[in-house]
Formats: structure tokens, sequence, C-alpha cells
């Protein structure tokens, strides 16, 4: 755990961001709001069957864009709903529109957090599911929160809940590189 610039106390660690004891989490969709299936049994088991209702009724969004709905029975209150090309489209977005698209998530994954004035906020690693490298995704992660702050933000805490210890270890590696 280390403090950056801002103040904010950021974290590092192994976890399943439905999981995520923040107050919220951000959780990478498509933009007619469909979860790759294992997130949408973990959403649908952890928030419910009328929060993800309530996220639908929010479609379709632009890629990149960031919609909020209550986290239900999860442990964090609310949910930003972010929106990535499917899976099976990532291959034909050229690298740097992938790159500006995770700025924009990170942006306006922020910008929520701004609006709902919540002091913690837990990431998973969105750029995995760009198609992005472990290493790169981190380099490009950390490097929007550095400069996409809002003014006016609440944020105390960020958590980057990465899915397995070599996950974790490049973030770390992308942290350590990013203050030298």
């Amino acid at each position: 755990m280390r403090r950056l610039e801002s103040g904010v106390t950021f974290e590092i660690y192994v976890g399943n961001i439905v999981d995520c004891y923040t107050d919220a989490v951000v959780i990478p969709t498509s933009s007619t709001l469909e979860w790759e299936p294992e997130l949408a049994q973990e959403l649908t088991k952890r928030a419910g069957g009328s929060t993800l209702a309530a996220a639908r009724r929010k479609v379709p969004l632009e890629l990149g864009e960031a919609v909020v709905t209550p986290g239900g029975g999860m442990l964090a209150r609310f949910i930003i709903h972010i929106a990535l090309p499917p899976a099976s489209a990532i291959q034909t977005v050229p690298e740097d529109g992938r790159r500006n698209l995770l700025d924009a998530t990170m942006k306006n994954s922020l910008l929520r957090c701004a609006e709902l004035t919540v002091p913690s906020v837990g990431f998973p690693n969105l750029g995995r599911w760009l198609g992005f490298s472990t290493a790169e995704s981190a380099r490009l992660m950390l490097a929007a929160l550095g400069h996409h702050w809002p003014d006016e933000c609440a944020l105390e805490e960020i958590h980057l809940v990465l899915r397995d210890s070599a996950e974790m270890a490049a973030f770390v590696e992308a942290d350590n590189g990013s203050r030298t």
C-alpha cells in the first residue's frame, strides 16, 4: 500500500472484484450490458437479478461509457459498469483505439466516483479485456490514474483487484517503475 501524490491510498492485491469491499467497483461489460458468462453468474449471485435488470435499462452505451447501479447484495454499494467491445471484436480495434478506450474507461470510472462522492473504488485489470498484456495494461491504467483525477473527487482509496499473483507482480513492477 502507498499514497499517490493526491494523498489517495493505493493498494494492489489478488482477489475477485465482486468480493471487493469498497464503496464502488468497476465491472467491465458490453455496450448492451452483457457480462462474460462467469462474471454474469457471479454478479447475479452477489448483486441480484434486479440490479442487473436496472443496469440493462441504461442501454445502449457508447464504448468507454460508465453507468452506475446499486451494488445490491454485493459488499460494494455501487457498481460502475464500463462498456468495452466484446472479446470477439477486440482484434478488429487498432491498438491506438484500444489505448484510447482504456484511457476513456479509466477517466469515466473516476468521474462516476466523483459524482457518487465515494471514498473508495475497486478496479480489475481492465486492459485484459482490451487484449493488452498485463504489463502494458498496468502501465496504461496507472498512467490514467495519474492524469485523469477529477476535481472535487472524494476518493481516499483505490484498490486494484487482480486475478492472480502474475498479474499482481506486473502491476507492482509497473507501479515501482512509475515512481522512479
